[in-house]
């Protein structure tokens, strides 16, 4: 409710026709490269720690980078894998991750040979389907419907001609006057892990971005922000990771 109550224009909502890889990611690392950063490709296999904090990171052939800071900016089940397994049963900050769960989720996109109004999110009660995303395009006078359900049992065992069974139904309880014979192009997109669990207690588990090496930081929307797991969680989680390391260190 914060990101649609702060002021009169904060109830607009903008729906992009490009991918956020395009929109963000691409541009955000030729901004990075034109700064002088410099991307290593290699995953990095594990973390070496010193008495003070993180010494190194391990990368696949065995090279070692060295940094003043570490910033983890990873899904919240890859960061175990990084770490020692003294450094794991040691501090209880890190134990929390492993009470941190994600829930399934199932998205379908459809053409619609309709332009539906405007750009909207419409939210849908009592529905299979949780939310659906309208993104209109009046000069070709069709209109792209991506549903999404998640958190739900029996996610994976529907097939692709029962889930848009299923969108056909929701499609006319949501729009009356449009015809089924209008609906295309379906695209079912099945993914495990889609987002945080908001089950109940998950959110005692969400670490703040300052670990307990003055050195190492995590970052992601899944970290505690006060927003659920979102891009806008995330990018608040990079915000504070930022004001904490211009801090000088530990953040109270």
């Amino acid at each position: 409710m914060r990101c649609f109550l702060l002021g009169s224009r904060r109830g607009q909502i903008a729906i992009p026709h490009s991918s956020i890889d395009s929109l963000i990611y691409k541009p955000l690392r030729a901004l990075l490269v034109g700064w002088g950063v410099i991307f290593h490709t290699a995953s990095v296999d594990r973390l070496h720690f010193e008495m003070n904090g993180v010494g190194g990171a391990h990368m696949k052939g065995e090279e070692i980078l060295a940094a003043d800071r570490y910033i983890l900016a990873l899904p919240h089940h890859h960061i175990s894998r990084l770490l020692p397994e003294r450094i794991l049963t040691k501090f209880s900050y890190f134990q929390q991750l492993a009470e941190l769960t994600d829930s399934p989720a199932v998205t379908l996109h459809l053409q619609v040979e309709q332009s539906i109004g405007s750009p909207r999110i419409v939210l849908l009660a009592g529905e299979t389907f949780h939310w659906m995303c309208l993104q209109p395009d009046a000069s070709r006078k069709e209109t792209r419907i991506s549903l999404v359900a998640h958190e739900q049992a029996g996610l994976w065992e529907r097939s692709d001609d029962e889930w848009l069974n299923e969108a056909g139904i929701v499609l006319q309880h949501t729009f009356p006057s449009l015809p089924k014979a209008h609906v295309s192009a379906p695209g079912v997109v099945r993914t495990k892990r889609a987002t945080l669990s908001n089950r109940p207690g998950v959110a005692s588990h969400r670490p703040l971005q300052q670990s307990p090496f003055a050195n190492l930081y995590l970052v992601g929307g899944w970290t505690d922000t006060g927003y659920p797991s979102t891009i806008e969680s995330a990018i608040v989680s990079g915000h504070r990771c930022v004001d904490v390391i211009l801090a000088g260190g530990h953040k109270e």
